[in-house]
């Protein structure tokens, strides 16, 4: 899964980090599965997941929104429509919608660079995928 981390001469503390952070991530997936997490849900996580408010890892620029009202509003509707989701399609498990919301901090947990190295590090190579993004978008047509 981590091909290449060693071949990169990446410090032994990284290649550490990032194996104890796939042990985590493998932990959470094998919970999705368990859980049976259907396509409906997994789009309500995901809104959950990018409509975040709270950025504690992040630098200063990040730190304020520019619209903080309209995402927190966007997180809370996906909320209230996983937890409805859940009622009328899972009735049977009462305890569905605590037990999806508790894997996402540790997802969290899951460093940007972790993801970085293990799904972009061999196509995007040692650029940061922020600047690539950053590139992306300032070379679009908006």
């Amino acid at each position: 899964m981590v091909t290449g981390l060693n071949g990169d001469h990446s410090p032994p503390e990284k290649v550490v980090n990032i194996m104890s952070e796939i042990r985590i991530l493998q932990e959470i997936i094998t919970k999705f599965k368990a859980l049976m997490v259907d396509p409906t849900e997994y789009a309500c996580l995901k809104g959950i997941v990018i409509f975040k408010t709270v950025f504690p890892n992040a630098g200063s620029e990040m730190k304020s929104l520019r619209d903080f009202h309209t995402i927190a509003g966007l997180q809370d509707q996906a909320q209230v429509t996983l937890s409805k989701y859940i009622q009328g399609s899972y009735p049977s498990q009462p305890f569905r919608f605590g037990k999806l919301l508790l894997l996402l901090p540790t997802l969290r947990s899951i460093s940007g660079n972790t993801i970085e190295e293990l799904f972009f590090r061999k196509t995007i190579g040692n650029i940061p995928i922020e600047r690539l993004l950053v590139d992306m978008y300032k070379s679009s047509d908006f």
